[in-house]
Formats: C-alpha cells, structure tokens, sequence
C-alpha cells in the first residue's frame, strides 16, 4: 500500500506556485519595502514607453539561442520539446517561457519558474506571479526556502521543481535588485515632461 501511494505523489505534481484563492494580498514579500518597488517597478514600464522598450530590447537580444544534439533522433525530440512545450495559462515553447522568466528578473529583480509533471515526464511549464510566493531563509542561515499557498503559506513540496534567480542581490538578501532600481526619481521627470506635452498638444 505504501508503493502504490508513492507512486501516486510521484505520477504528477500540481502547480504549487498557483494562487489558490484571490485574497492573497498583492507583492506580500517578507523583506522590507520590496513590495512597494516592485509595484513602482511596473508603474514604471507602464508610465514611461521607452523604459519598456528597453526592457524589451534586452530581452529580445538575450533569448535568441539555439539548441542542438548530434544524434538526429535526439535532436528531433529536443526541438519538438522546445518548441511545443505548454506554459500553464497560455502559449507553449522554452522561448516563450524564458522571456517572461526574464522580464519579471529584470524588472522586478526576482523571478520564479515551475516544472510541471504529469506521469513521471515534463508536461508544461509555469511562470509564478511574485505575490503568490514568498523567499524565507532557512533553518541553516543559508538556503532560501520557497513558501507558497493560501491563507497559510507553507514550504513547497517539490521544491526541486522550482526555479527561483535575483539578479544582483544584496549581501544577505534573498530578493534581487531590478535593472530599474535607479529610475525612479528621472522617470517622474520624465512622467511630467510626458503629462506637460500632453496638456500643451490639448
């Protein structure tokens, strides 16, 4: 009894990075203030057009690659996956998958993506929104744990099949730094600029 119940927790892996219910409460990160600049972060992109083309720019150059296997058979079931490959919600290949894994590091400065399984084989991957997750430090002062779920948040079970990056973190810090950290202050100048010529071609 004990094998088939092992078998059953080992056939497939449900998203554990999902909001479960709509109450979890937008950019709840443990670490001071790294909700409010993530929130900012993405004003930003919203508010100022070539900050968003940039980022884009930058991610467009980064995900051109290409990948490739000697045997012919191989090599054959390797593009299939990278191209055919669902993203839970919508679309499907690695590129799509790693240009929104991208742009939430870049902008944000964490990203976090999920391996799904189903019957022992990868059957999609999975993009996590940052307020569904949360970054703890673990028992031993050093690994980062992964805690997810609502109302209570508890550590992943399949820790393993989540992929957590910080661009340029702090010393100390779990959460990354975003590639806008120091836009703010010229990017409201550039929001007044932007609402001044709208006032003036009115």
């Amino acid at each position: 009894m004990s094998i088939r119940k092992k078998k059953q927790t080992t056939a497939s892996v449900a998203v554990q990075t999902a909001a479960r219910q709509s109450e979890i409460p937008p950019f709840t990160w443990s670490e001071s203030g790294a909700s409010c600049r993530a929130a900012l972060y993405t004003s930003l992109r919203d508010s100022v057009p070539i900050l968003d083309a940039a980022v884009g720019k930058l991610i467009r150059l980064s995900i051109g690659f290409d990948a490739r296997c000697k045997d012919a058979a191989a090599d054959s079931a390797l593009q299939r996956f990278l191209q055919q490959v669902p993203l839970a919600g919508c679309g499907c290949g690695v590129h799509a998958f790693l240009s929104a894994y991208l742009e939430q590091l870049l902008t944000c400065g964490t990203a976090v993506g999920e391996i799904l399984l189903q019957n022992g084989r990868v059957a999609g991957l999975y993009n996590a929104p940052l307020e569904n997750v949360e970054l703890r430090r673990a028992a031993d002062g050093v690994r980062a744990e992964i805690w997810a779920g609502s109302p209570v948040r508890r550590p992943v079970p399949y820790p393993d099949l989540v992929l957590v990056s910080a661009l340029r973190p702090a010393p100390g810090a779990l959460y990354g730094t975003s590639l806008l950290q120091g836009l703010p202050f010229v990017a409201s100048i550039l929001m007044r600029i932007f609402h001044a010529t709208g006032q003036n071609w009115e």
